[in-house]
């Protein structure tokens, strides 16, 4: 796993942590890992193949894409996993696609929604410096 994707599931991890209010105790137990296990992962030791899983099923992605088993770029497996995690984003591309190819929807609505999140991620880098 390259230190990108490993960093961006350790941020998932920290998310999901933060959107249930767990502790890294109440977190390990929901995933059925050790807390100390955990805090070697998040502190970027590494995890065994069990940890994975384990972490994978918590965080609804497979640990094929996890690990990067597809043959992809970075970036495209970094966003399919993204994509995964957040049904939501899923469900909003799949919908301006479909009204893209009916006709029904201007493609700068794609542009539209990159400026908006470039937008936003520069301002919570901004906020977090």
């Amino acid at each position: 796993m390259s230190k990108d994707r490993y960093n961006l599931f350790r941020e998932l991890i920290r998310s999901k942590m933060a959107e249930k209010r767990f502790s890294l105790r109440q977190g390990a137990k929901e995933i059925g890992i050790s807390h100390t296990t955990l805090e070697r992962i998040m502190a970027g030791d590494g995890f065994t193949i069990e940890s994975l899983l384990a972490l994978s099923r918590w965080l609804g992605i497979s640990a094929a894409d996890a690990l990067e088993v597809a043959d992809k770029d970075d970036s495209s497996a970094k966003l399919q996993v993204l994509l995964q995690y957040y049904p939501k984003l899923t469900s909003v591309f799949t919908q301006a696609v479909d009204l893209i190819a009916q006709g029904k929807l201007d493609p700068g609505v794609l542009n539209e929604l990159a400026n908006y999140a470039e937008f936003r991620i520069k301002e919570k880098g901004e906020d977090k410096a």
